[in-house]
């Protein structure tokens, strides 16, 4: 028990006049002055009228007993935090005239610095900063994350230098499941140049010039309009979806955009329990006034999703950039059927040559569709330089610059899978059916068992490509480079030659589309069925 225990730390002088208890209930005797001066977070609550202690001194023996939060400690006010016994030390040592607590590893600084900043103590946050940038030489990925989480620009530029003087782009820390794509995507374009010119360069400004580094809603795609109503622009203009066979009661949905929507209240809570629970919540009108409810969506998102509903209007027709936000908003209102119908047409855009395969990858992350996910990945396999991608100009919450460094090793593990067929000397890769066929060549007046002509061009063709993909095995140059080797050769110059060389390159490609298909994604959630009632295979989730 903490009654029987002495404390450790040096706060626990008789003059206290308030009590701290930590999260694992270390108690802390401490000054509200002290605490005043340095945080204006303590400040402004010491300034607030304080309920009178209770006389007792005994309660919190009895309170910690049972179970129960104690209020009052030897006639002093006890207040209850959500830090740590050491976190909430070190913080006090900052401020105190203590020794000040030894801050050197990247756990610790962190949970200090964030302390501070929540109780917006101003030197701790000066000296914990100072710690995060001594700490970005060794540990600076995880000091960048935190740097741009929190917008400290010098600690981000001394980071993001120190990763690229170690290599170390390609390396996954957990704080990268904290902070969005933007932020993952500057450090790489930051580091890109620097390599191609060389490790000696220094870089010719700051890192960012600005660090806008929160997350957009995904509803924020649809635009939202402002009512033209030319008698009275203030007014909402109220629509519905066409009069109700029988005399139902309706509801007011009030959008962000300040348009009133009309829709049958019953039928709205069969298919909507958390409308349901807000229409129950909002408070009685008059019986010839409906009630009416307010929504964080623009009513571009709003009308789509209620019109699935109603059985005199036809479905909606969504397309790429409309079906996400209505998406959000149906798991957001628990409209589990709605749910199942847009994850449906999401599916079928993975066939879609119009839709960014990038973007298809994170929606599909976002929404937990493994299979999805995976299938966008392979399309986004020979892209090059993902990076520079237009899509990281938006950040999808529910999904991180982990989730976009996923989608880059997963490349890097595909060109490893697939560089280690032409990188080795021997072709164990091959079929024995293959191997006997590219054996056999016209020599002189003669055939002979020896590589067919293009054989070897046609695999030093694939070998040089820079950035290696089934695609290429088919191309054009490939072709063009592995022929033009076997026009001296009677028999290859012929059309038998040349139909085998397709053959061979057909088949070629097959196998790197096989090995590509091998490579897992991986993910990051748990595993729930991917839709009622559909034998599929299961999908994660990923938490949002």
């Amino acid at each position: 028990m903490a009654d029987s225990v002495p404390p450790t730390h040096p706060f626990t002088h008789p003059s206290a006049d308030i009590v701290f208890c930590s999260s694992d209930g270390v108690l802390f005797k401490v000054h509200k002055l002290v605490l005043s001066l340095a945080s204006e977070f303590f400040a402004d609550m010491f300034a607030l009228p304080q309920p009178a202690a209770p006389s007792s001194t005994g309660f919190r023996t009895e309170s910690i007993k049972s179970g129960k939060a104690p209020t009052e400690l030897e006639g002093l006010p006890v207040v209850h935090v959500s830090e740590p016994g050491t976190v909430l030390e070190d913080l006090f040592r900052l401020v105190y005239p203590f020794a000040d607590p030894s801050l050197v590893k990247f756990d610790r600084v962190r949970s200090v610095f964030e302390a501070a900043l929540k109780y917006q103590m101003h030197e701790a946050i000066a000296i914990t900063t100072r710690r995060l940038l001594d700490l970005a030489p060794t540990e600076p990925l995880r000091v960048y994350a935190i740097a741009c989480l929190h917008s400290l620009a010098d600690v981000v530029t001394a980071a993001a230098r120190a990763v690229y003087d170690q290599e170390l782009m390609d390396k996954y820390v957990d704080e990268l499941e904290e902070i969005p794509v933007s932020a993952y995507r500057r450090l790489l374009l930051y580091c890109g140049p620097l390599q191609a010119k060389g490790k000696g360069t220094k870089p010719s400004g700051p890192f960012s010039s600005a660090l806008d580094l929160e997350y957009s809603d995904l509803s924020s795609a649809t635009s939202h309009k402002k009512p033209t109503n030319t008698d009275n622009a203030s007014d909402s203009t109220v629509a519905g979806f066409g009069p109700m066979p029988l005399d139902t009661p309706e509801v007011i949905i009030r959008t962000c955009d300040e348009q009133d929507i009309k829709f049958p209240a019953d039928m709205l809570c069969l298919f909507s329990p958390v409308l349901a629970a807000r229409i129950s919540a909002t408070p009685s009108q008059p019986p010839e006034l409906p009630q009416v409810i307010t929504v964080p969506e623009s009513s571009d998102v709003m009308r789509p999703l209620l019109a699935m509903f109603h059985p005199l209007t036809l479905p909606p027709a969504l397309n790429a950039i409309t079906l996400v936000p209505v998406l959000v908003a149906a798991e957001r209102y628990q409209m589990k059927k709605t749910v199942w119908l847009l994850r449906d047409a999401l599916t079928k855009l993975e066939s879609d040559p119009s839709v960014d395969v990038v973007w298809l990858y994170f929606v599909a992350c976002r929404f937990g569709m493994r299979s999805l996910a995976h299938a966008a990945a392979r399309r986004c396999f020979p892209l090059q330089d993902l990076a520079t991608s237009s899509f990281a100009n938006v950040d999808f919450p529910g999904v991180s610059a982990g989730t976009f460094w996923r989608l880059l090793d997963y490349q890097r593990r595909c060109r490893t899978a697939i560089r280690s067929m032409f990188d080795a000397d021997t072709v164990t890769w091959m079929s024995e059916e293959w191997q006997k066929k590219v054996k056999f060549c016209h020599r002189g007046s003669s055939f002979s068992y020896a590589n067919a002509c293009w054989f070897n061009p046609y695999l030093t063709c694939m070998r040089g490509k820079a950035w290696l993909s089934s695609a290429d095995a088919t191309s054009e140059s490939v072709f063009t480079d592995s022929s033009s080797n076997a026009v001296s050769c009677p028999y290859c110059a012929r059309g038998h030659g040349i139909a085998r060389l397709f053959s061979f390159a057909a088949y070629v490609k097959e196998t790197l589309e096989a090995r590509e298909s091998e490579v897992p994604l991986e993910w990051k959630g748990v595993d729930v069925t991917d839709a009622p009632g559909r034998s599929s295979p299961a999908e994660s989730v990923v938490s949002v």
